[in-house]
């Protein structure tokens, strides 16, 4: 983690070089084998995972008497393992807090499916009413199961004999096993109850489940566990209630007292304790908790079962039942080396101490941030931490009695939005896209928890539902829409994390998004908009990239249609289990993809390296044999239709055509193989009259070359060394325009309205804000220390929107030529520039930051 602050705990936990160490010492040692085997390498894996399921319950002071351990892939996997055998009834409800991740509230549609309901609560989680709970008959498309058509057995099934003798055979094997094998079911009992006495018992009991966080992963909010036992001590009347613990943001950072609060089940991910490993987790089962039912067997969940007749004996012991398959052994063995990192720490007493210490230290030093005219910059989620903000803000000499008060509440996780001197959202992709350039680790979305992200924003469910109409999805960088946030940022801490990462996050916060006078808010001088007859306007050079995110065509002319210039980003190569759009970011690959237009073959060439070329139509519906003068969008006769389909580009839905089917599986298998990835290739459609291509934004992109020449000066004024230099020189390569001009000064597109360029008029019709992609090189290699977007970032941020720009969209309304040599002339221009944040210091905008950062930590 050298020159790194992390602050993503809640997404993972740390590992430690000395952990890792002992892990590899560990199996270097010792050979462990296949528990279900015999041999004394599996004896041994056998004892030290019966060893580390204590450990695991030791940590959360109870006893194998109290609880069984069952090891999983994680938490989510707990989570559906309980919602899969839960006895689910029609009379049966299933309770929820709002504020729990999308894992837990997936259980839902297991008892929808049965016809059971369901009750979302809020804060008050004791005093609940069973008459709220809607039922799936309210909400007829409230679940979607998929269905499967199974195949059927068909053809010879042996001979005249060996079925007879099969008919005979079977009633008499049922007939013996019916007086000395009675079916075993999944209980908690070390005897298991008869399938027939459990489904008797559920018959005569109506079974509820309540599933809550310990503590909400999106605003930090601790819940008081005492309400569990409240909940299990409903009134007998009402059915038997169950309650599932979601302790996956909790533990190895607080306390969890399991022989104080009794859970029936509690689920947890380790790699969130402690980093590693990943992909294990556990679900604890209460031992007088007996109510799940198994259905499936797999391996080593079974004493005996047969083949010919439906008849199985489940093994004894509740983990042996519900693991199915072989565990994941090594991973449970390397567990052992995580609790002693957490141990060395103090253990988790001393880690919760520490975790109250940072936490409020953060939330602290994150209230007294405010811009020049007193508008505070963070807006903090979650009223756990409103009486502490305010105290931080307003009554700072009251602190230390304010954070007695509610410390029982304030997690570890705070989640918060950002917003300028006049109040309107800072965008949080722009926050994580310039922490990620200095090297802090954090996060932003809503973190798979939409209640609390839904009320911790104000947004209603018509608001969430024009969102979505919108094209909003999660994990895009839509982060506000209609004048509302869409997500947070969200910092979270762990046991290694210091007061030098919050000054880190701190100082970032201010160097970046404070306004500290009223003149920065000015909009910056421009250079003379008419320069000099000597340096005039001028097109240097034009290029044209047909398949989004792969490699450019450089040309000396091109036409322009509806959509920008002809043949740009009409492709886009898809993530064909999904359909999602591959960008660089996804699949680097995809830059050394070369597209060629060939006009006179009517098809579109794509090569690259180690593969063979492969071509598909330039038109809809084309074979590569039609006319090579055809431009025609319109499919020529007799040919097949082809597909449409709706895919995603950066959040926002395209209508799209795969390409014509007899070249559909040669172009995927392709792509496929070249990528390492199930791939395909369509073209954007125009069905409905759409105008759009696979563009981000405008339709054509212009550059300047002596905009690109001031950012690489101020690139190379950081990095004096000549190696150093050298691995940060870039070109307008990485800018990725389509029309670049020659002539003029620095940044002078920015007041620009109306150019013409040869005869032909053009409207700018917006800035380009840019992202990471602009750090990628022309073989897809990213650029190191973030360059030179993070120098882009430092001075030209716009105070609207918070995003680092760099050339200017331009359309035209009709179908014209660009040549490269072609003259600019400025129209129309602005009297109102653009206006941009303060420019950082230089110190923390180079790697003196990371040496500053270094200072501090050692």
């Amino acid at each position: 983690m050298s020159g790194l602050t992390y602050l993503d705990y809640g997404g993972a936990g740390v590992y430690t070089d000395s952990q890792l160490t002992s892990v590899m010492n560990t199996f270097l040692e010792t050979p462990y084998g296949n528990p279900h085997s015999g041999n004394p390498t599996s004896t041994r894996t056998s004892h030290v995972v019966d060893a580390v399921r204590n450990e695991v319950l030791q940590f959360f002071n109870t006893t194998m008497e109290e609880y069984d351990v069952v090891f999983t892939s994680g938490c989510t996997a707990g989570l559906k393992t309980v919602g899969e055998l839960f006895p689910w009834s029609s009379k049966s409800c299933f309770a929820y807090t709002r504020a729990n991740h999308n894992s837990v509230i997936g259980i839902r549609n297991y008892a929808l499916k049965n016809n059971a309901s369901i009750l979302p609560l809020s804060d008050n989680l004791e005093n609940f009413s069973l008459a709220n709970a809607t039922s799936n008959s309210a909400s007829p498309d409230a679940t979607h199961t998929p269905k499967t058509s199974l195949p059927r057995r068909t053809g010879n099934t042996g001979t005249w004999l060996q079925r007879w003798w099969s008919m005979l055979l079977t009633p008499l094997v049922r007939l013996c096993l019916a007086f000395t094998m009675k079916p075993k079911m999944i209980t908690p009992n070390t005897a298991p109850a008869s399938p027939q006495a459990q489904t008797e018992t559920n018959a005569t009991t109506t079974h509820h489940l309540f599933a809550m966080p310990a503590m909400c992963n999106f605003s930090g909010k601790r819940y008081n566990l005492d309400s569990i036992t409240t909940i299990q001590n409903r009134p007998q009347s009402e059915g038997q209630w169950s309650v599932v613990l979601d302790a996956s943001a909790l533990v190895g950072k607080y306390t969890l007292d399991l022989s104080a609060n009794k859970p029936d089940f509690v689920t947890l991910s380790f790699y969130k304790m402690f980093g590693y490993p990943t992909g294990l987790g556990a679900l604890l089962i209460r031992r007088s908790t007996n109510v799940l039912r198994k259905v499936y067997f797999g391996g080593g969940t079974v004493d005996s079962s047969f083949v010919d007749i439906p008849k199985e004996k489940f093994r004894s012991t509740l983990h042996s039942q519900l693991e199915d398959g072989t565990v994941s052994f090594l991973d449970i063995v390397s567990l052992q080396h995580g609790f002693k990192a957490l141990h060395r720490l103090g253990g988790v007493t001393t880690i919760a101490e520490h975790m109250s210490m940072i936490s409020h230290y953060l939330v602290q030093s994150l209230a007294k941030l405010k811009h020049f005219n007193g508008v505070w910059l963070v807006q903090m989620y979650g009223s756990h931490w409103q009486n502490y903000i305010n105290a931080a803000r307003n009554a700072p000499d009251t602190l230390e009695t304010v954070e007695e008060e509610g410390a029982a509440e304030r997690g570890c996780t705070v989640s918060f939005n950002l917003v300028d001197p006049s109040q309107k959202w800072i965008g949080f992709s722009q926050v994580e896209t310039l922490a990620g350039l200095n090297n802090i680790l954090l996060r932003t979305g809503c973190f798979c928890n939409p209640g609390a992200c839904q009320h911790s924003l104000d947004l209603s469910l018509s608001e969430l539902i024009r969102n979505m109409d919108a094209g909003h999805v999660c994990w895009d960088a839509r982060d506000v829409l209609h004048g509302k946030p869409t997500g947070a940022v969200r910092i979270s801490l762990g046991p290694y994390s210091t007061k030098e990462d919050v000054d880190v996050l701190a100082n970032f916060l201010t160097d970046f998004f404070i306004v500290k006078d009223e003149a920065s808010l000015s909009p910056k001088k421009i250079l003379p908009l008419m320069p000099p007859k000597t340096n005039r306007l001028r097109v240097s050079s034009i290029a044209i990239y047909p398949v989004k995110s792969c490699a450019g065509i450089h040309v000396k002319e091109a036409k322009t249609n509806e959509m920008g210039l002809e043949y740009d980003r009409q492709w886009v190569i898809i993530d064909s289990s999904n359909g999602n759009a591959l960008s660089q970011k996804l699949a680097p690959k995809l830059a050394l993809i070369k597209p060629a237009i060939l006009p006179h073959l009517g098809v579109l060439q794509l090569t690259a390296p180690e593969m063979s070329e492969i071509t598909v139509p330039l038109n809809p519906g084309d074979s590569p044999s039609t006319s090579p003068h055809s431009r025609s969008r319109s499919p020529t006769p007799g040919a097949s239709p082809r597909a449409m389909a709706d895919i995603r580009v950066r959040g926002r839905v395209h209508k799209a055509e795969s390409v014509s089917n007899e070249e559909k599986s040669a172009v995927a298998t392709w792509l496929t193989s070249y990528l390492g990835r199930a791939a395909d290739l369509v073209r954007v459609s125009n069905a409905g009259g759409n105008k759009k291509s696979f563009a981000n934004e405008g339709e054509m992109l212009l550059a300047c070359e002596s905009s690109l020449e001031d950012l690489q000066r101020r690139v190379a004024d950081k990095y004096k060394d000549g190696d150093e230099a050298e691995q940060h020189k870039f070109n307008m390569d990485h800018i990725r325009p389509n029309i670049v001009i020659t002539g003029g000064g620095a940044w002078q597109e920015d007041v620009w309205k109306t150019i013409q360029i040869g005869d032909d008029t053009f409207q700018v019709t917006g800035a380009c804000g840019r992202c990471t992609q602009i750090n990628t090189d022309a073989t897809g290699l990213r650029s190191v220390d973030g360059e030179p977007l993070l120098t882009l970032a430092s001075f030209r941020r716009l105070t609207t929107n918070g995003k680092a720009m760099f050339g200017m969209y331009v359309s035209t309304q009709a179908d014209v030529s660009v040549h490269v040599g072609d003259q600019v002339q400025v129209i129309d221009s602005s009297n109102e520039p653009l206006a941009f944040y303060p420019p950082v210091p230089q110190a923390v905008t180079t790697a003196q930051r990371k040496a500053r950062l270094d200072q501090g930590r050692t």
